[in-house]
């Protein structure tokens, strides 16, 4: 597939997203131009002074020289140090296109000043070959870059006297130069954003591959993987803000004896209806609903107390009821859950193992009184009263 075809498939957001990043890159890059160009020019004043001395600051070359560094050091300041891309400003991409077009613009003063009489070209070309090479621009950028100096460096090669054998190599040299340059931004443009296309799509297929590994195949809900995962962070963020976590287990009644009577795909049909209610009942977003493993699902409710994780199971169990889900030859008639609920207050004494242990303590006492039913865990000592 070619890069033209490639260039297309990025979304507005993903655009977007590409702009920012090749920015941060190029912010950067300036700055090495910045360097190399002021170390050139340091070097040809130092060599200048040693010869002329003072008398080389009336020379408007050498001015135009000690403006560029001056430059660089304000474009150092000025743009500062961004990090990553979604922290760019829009001044700092302001500063960056205008530094870009400034530093070809005093390569193109000097060059006009002191070299196209004699015919050299080579700061404007240096300038514009450094740039091609550390900058990633698109086409319009590039141009809309170079324009205020290839419009000053046309005006000076048509307004100044000179053999046309110099006046034809100036304009070779300044054409080719500029068409090079643009050809080699655009194409590392495209390679670019190739690239990053490339990388979204990869970022994508593993973002799909590790929802899939947290993801259970039947229910679609989050799997027993993600619930440990989701479990420390809950417990950690709970811990620290010194509020309440609670957990409810809960398991199908005889559900060996629906799949029995009724038949797996039917105890698939029932399990995926006990995902539907676990998902319209329970709506916080900070809550997460699991399953735990065969017909045992979780509930983990951060920042709840035992009284609205009970009130929360009552509705669970009464929603599940309601859908009268048949099961022959069960005292109820119809699919039922029972639930327990445990719920940490005290993080010193209880580990995230202990919370779970609680819950599924309270989810056997349900079973054996009756099933259909919703407890919660009580210490040895709350049992005691």
């Amino acid at each position: 597939m070619q890069l033209k075809d490639m260039a297309f498939k990025l979304n507005h957001e993903e655009s977007n997203a590409f702009k920012k990043h090749l920015l941060l890159e190029n912010i950067r890059s300036l700055k090495i131009i910045a360097i190399i160009g002021s170390l050139i020019n340091v070097i040809i004043i130092a060599a200048s002074y040693k010869i002329q001395g003072l008398a080389i600051l009336e020379s408007w070359d050498i001015r135009t020289r000690m403006l560029w560094i001056a430059a660089s050091a304000a474009y150092f300041i000025l743009v500062g140090r961004p990090t990553t891309s979604e922290n760019i400003k829009p001044y700092q991409s302001n500063i960056f296109f205008f530094a870009a077009s400034l530093s070809l613009f005093f390569s193109a003063i000097i060059t006009g000043l002191t070299s196209l009489t004699t015919g050299y070209t080579f700061l404007f070309i240096i300038n514009c070959m450094l740039t091609a090479a550390f900058l990633c621009l698109s086409l319009k950028e590039i141009v809309l870059i170079m324009l205020p100096s290839i419009l000053y460096l046309g005006w000076v090669v048509i307004t100044n006297e000179h053999s046309q054998l110099i006046f034809l190599g100036n304009v070779m040299n300044i054409l080719s130069t500029v068409v090079f340059s643009l050809a080699i931004c655009s194409r590392a443009y495209d390679r670019q954003k190739h690239l990053f296309h490339s990388n979204l799509m990869i970022y994508a297929h593993n973002q799909m591959l590790l929802n899939l590994a947290e993801l259970d195949g039947l229910t679609q809900l989050p799997n027993r993987r993600k619930f440990d995962q989701v479990l420390d962070i809950s417990w950690t963020h709970c811990h620290r803000e010194g509020t309440p976590l609670s957990l409810i287990m809960l398991d199908v009644d005889l559900f060996k004896h629906y799949n029995d009577t009724y038949g797996h795909l039917a105890g698939d049909y029932c399990l995926k209806k006990i995902a539907e209610v676990l998902k319209r009942v329970v709506h916080r977003e900070s809550d997460l609903v699991a399953r735990y493993g065969g017909e045992e699902f979780v509930v983990l409710l951060p920042m709840t107390a035992q009284s609205g994780a009970l009130q929360l199971a009552e509705e669970i169990r009464s929603e599940l009821y309601d859908e009268k889900i048949l099961h022959e030859g069960v005292p109820f008639a119809f699919i039922t859950l029972s639930l327990g609920v445990s719920t940490v207050t005290d993080y010193t004494t209880l580990t995230r193992e202990s919370l779970i242990h609680q819950a599924d303590q309270a989810l056997y006492k349900s079973k054996v009184s009756g099933r259909n039913s919703v407890s919660c865990f009580e210490s040895p000592l709350e049992s005691s009263y």
